[in-house]
């Protein structure tokens, strides 16, 4: 199988403008989670350290790397939203252009296969959103891609030290980091073995030189060995084991083709007795991330956010898959093109991404953090579950009722924990009310009157809550996704004076 490379730059053009596109039609989607690194970073940038709120030293954010690109822009006074959209966009086209060109580096591949894997991997519903949420997904994707291509091509003391770079920051980027990075040594120390090199100990000491001062900064700048929205998210139990296999059963009915070929491939890898080590890497590295998602309770959100980045390696095994099932280069083709008409479906029919589209919290909470400002005194104190955009543009100090950036809500009891929605169960209203806010918002973005969580239903049967603090309403002009002006209600409860 062939292509020229007039055809893959047409492909990999063509599958930029898709994701552009997408974007441009889910506007302004974005995650609220987003927004958590823009006030870290803007708080960075104000002299106050990595923290939520001056003065607490907590890690609330999953991503240093992003937070540490974030901040950086935020010392330059750069728009975090824009600027956040416009390096992932960057970010995006290099990893289309990475995959694309796979074959220079993996055994069995040729350019067809490439262009192929790059078809696949990013016309992807579970991949497509990532650009426009102002998450770290792009930036997480490219960098363990990037650490798996080095790994399988170093050859000079130089590709063995861009290695160990690149894994150092795959670590920083996110933990998962490591199910990519613990194989990748293992199989530099087989290379070591079988070419009696030593570029195994390049790379293990300038993944050391990097991210072990990182680790020990990090441990006694936040005191704590895991990030703290493991502890509001994780736990130990059955019910949290059967969430993550609920996870992954949407992932599932979302990628099937990637993940029946991706046991095909390892059908493949065994009977070659693992001749093509490349896809066991890769494979590996996808089955671990796997296990672990369902280990942990999976997520809440849209999009599929712990799984996303593993969209270009699946795409990569799947068509490792493809070529070794089908001989004839008219049924590969065929059964890529399936594979590709399977992924935009789902863009169609499947909850979790289709519903995107009609999640867009960005304008209200912008609108309802600038009245609060407005309102507020500015030393007034917020209690909030959403805590990312309204604390954000409010300015105000928060408190996160659902913990993820609270150590004592994130590492409070709960019963029969996992079996709620991950993230979302657990709270202290009589910590929050001891706090005394001056503001409580109970529910989501737009507030409710009624008691939605943990902390929310212990505050509303508190009884002196409902002496000292009354319901307010405000009403916020929103456009829909048809940019027709919608008017919604802001509920919060203010402190009586």
């Amino acid at each position: 199988m062939d292509c020229s490379g007039l055809n893959k730059n047409i492909i990999i053009f063509s599958l930029l403008l898709f994701i552009a596109a997408y974007s441009a039609a889910i506007y302004p989607w974005m995650m609220d989670d987003a927004f958590i690194f823009f006030r870290y970073a803007e708080n960075f940038s104000d002299g106050h350290g990595f923290v939520y709120n001056p003065g607490e030293r907590v890690e609330g954010c999953t991503s240093f790397l992003w937070l540490l690109i974030l901040s950086v822009a935020a010392l330059f006074n750069y728009d975090l939203l824009w600027f956040s959209k416009i390096i992932n966009s960057f970010l995006c086209a290099a990893l289309v252009y990475m995959v694309a060109n796979s074959h220079r580096h993996i055994e069995r591949f040729d350019a067809f296969m490439s262009s192929a894997a790059a078809a696949v991997a990013f016309t992807s519903g579970i991949f497509a959103p990532w650009l426009s949420s102002g998450m770290e997904v792009p930036l997480f994707s490219f960098i363990s891609m990037a650490a798996y291509f080095y790994t399988i091509k170093a050859e000079t003391k130089l590709e063995y030290g861009i290695c160990g770079v690149f894994h150092a920051m795959t670590l920083i980027a996110r933990p998962e980091g490591i199910f990519l990075a613990a194989p990748a040594m293992l199989y530099l120390y087989w290379n070591h073995k079988r070419r009696k090199d030593y570029g195994i100990y390049v790379s293990l000491f300038k993944l050391a030189l990097i991210y072990a001062p990182y680790f020990l900064w990090r441990y006694f700048y936040y005191g704590s060995l895991l990030p703290n929205t493991f502890h509001a998210k994780v736990g130990l139990g059955l019910s949290q084991l059967a969430r993550g296999a609920g996870y992954f059963y949407d992932f599932f009915n979302a990628a099937a083709p990637l993940l029946i070929l991706l046991s095909a491939a390892f059908f493949f890898v065994i009977k070659r007795r693992f001749e093509d080590r490349h896809i066991t890497l890769l494979g590996i590295y996808a089955i671990m991330n796997i296990i672990f998602v369902i280990a942990v309770g999976g997520d809440f959100m849209y999009g599929f956010r712990f799984f996303a980045h593993l969209i270009p390696p699946l795409a990569i095994i799947s068509v490792y898959a493809l070529s070794m099932i089908f001989k004839s280069a008219v049924r590969f083709k065929a059964a890529v093109v399936i594979v590709i008409i399977y992924g935009l479906i789902q863009f169609y029919v499947h909850p979790e991404i289709c519903g995107i589209s009609n999640s867009s919290p960005v304008e209200f909470g912008r609108e309802a953090g600038l009245f609060l400002k407005s309102e507020a005194a500015s030393d007034a104190l917020l209690a909030i579950n959403t805590a990312g955009i309204i604390p954000y543009y409010s300015k105000l100090r928060t408190v996160d009722m659902l913990g993820l950036t609270d150590r004592h809500i994130a590492t409070s009891p709960v019963d029969n924990f996992g079996a709620g929605p991950a993230g979302h169960e657990k709270g202290d209203g009589e910590y929050i009310l001891n706090k005394k806010p001056d503001i409580i918002v109970m529910g989501n973005f737009e507030g409710s009157r009624i008691p939605v969580y943990k902390s929310d239903r212990e505050i509303f049967l508190n009884a002196g809550f409902k002496t000292s603090y009354s319901l307010k309403v405000h009403k916020i002009s929103v456009r829909d996704q048809n940019g027709k002006s919608v008017e919604k209600f802001f509920y919060y409860f203010e402190r009586k004076k």
